[in-house]
């Protein structure tokens, strides 16, 4: 920068321990109590940003499933499963109705598909598959 090379704390470091530069007279402490001390400060830094990054984290979960709706499926049950038939996302379809095979995890499922192959799928790439009812009203005409 401004034609030199910029000069960080490492790099003063580094020409100070090689004895290319010599130390400032005007120092509080030597090199091994600046270490120390730094050391400690990044080791209270690291702390407190664990602390904030899992109440952060619990705060986007909360979020997150704020309106989450919880599925089960039994093995047998038929469930429609969301195939996308494109690259694009917007494509996607409800396909099936496909066999649960069984439960993997509590949100994994092995699913049964047309072509008899098993296909691991997430929950919400499931949706259960509500067969239409089929009625015939029959009307008997009654002579008066």
């Amino acid at each position: 920068m401004y034609g030199r090379d910029p000069k960080g704390p490492l790099s003063i470091l580094k020409s100070i321990w090689t004895g290319n530069t010599l130390l400032p007279l005007n120092m509080k402490g030597s090199v091994q109590s600046y270490l120390k001390k730094l050391k400690e400060m990044l080791e209270v830094a690291t702390h407190k940003a664990k602390l904030t990054s899992d109440v952060q984290q619990g705060s986007y979960t909360k979020y997150y499933n704020r309106q989450k709706k919880h599925r089960e499926f039994a093995p047998g049950d038929q469930v429609l499963v969301l195939i996308p038939d494109s690259t694009n996302k917007l494509y996607a379809r409800w396909t099936g109705p496909v066999k649960v095979a069984k439960r993997v995890k509590p949100n994994s499922y092995y699913l049964q598909m047309a072509g008899g192959n098993l296909r691991l799928l997430h929950v919400n790439k499931i949706r259960e598959y509500r067969a239409r009812v089929q009625t015939v009203g029959v009307i008997y005409d009654i002579d008066d």
